[in-house]
């Protein structure tokens, strides 16, 4: 098994986060996301960011991290 990533404790096998990165990349691009997008990101630094972040590249479009420390306000 060749390791994708390693976060903590958890380790996802490449395979698993190549499905998961096709399936979120699948989700966005129903969303309407292409190439020179802007995705926000409103998550912890863990496997769900980073899976979000590949699938916006393998569109061309950018995941764009917005601090999950943030209130309400802020994000708005």
């Amino acid at each position: 098994m060749q390791t994708g990533l390693i976060s903590g404790d958890r380790h996802l096998a490449l395979a698993d986060m190549q499905h998961h990165v096709l399936q979120a990349a699948t989700g966005f691009a129903k969303l309407g996301v292409g190439p020179r997008d802007a995705v926000a990101l409103l998550l912890r630094n863990d496997v769900p960011f980073l899976i979000s972040v590949f699938a916006a590249n393998r569109l061309g479009a950018y995941g764009v991290p917005i601090n999950w420390h943030f209130k309400a306000v802020e994000v708005a």
